[in-house]
């Protein structure tokens, strides 16, 4: 595990506890509802994964595959 890949899964949790926040304020406020809102979570979550997935160097791809399997 890198240092960055470490910030972005230090960070995930204070982010989606913000954006709870804000989708909540927003709800209170009456703009948005918040059950019409709350898929925006979903989005952020997948942007974080994302992103720990871009800073980690080396991320592991598909395995190769086993000697002998080329049909040959």
């Amino acid at each position: 595990m890198t240092v960055t890949n470490s910030y972005v899964r230090a960070i995930r949790g204070p982010v989606l506890l913000i954006v709870l926040g804000v989708l909540l304020l927003i709800d209170f406020a009456g703009s948005l509802s918040f059950w019409r809102s709350w898929p925006a979570l979903l989005v952020v979550m997948g942007l974080m994964i994302l992103l720990e997935r871009v800073v980690t160097p080396g991320y592991p791809t598909a395995p190769p595959p086993p000697p002998g399997a080329g049909g040959v």
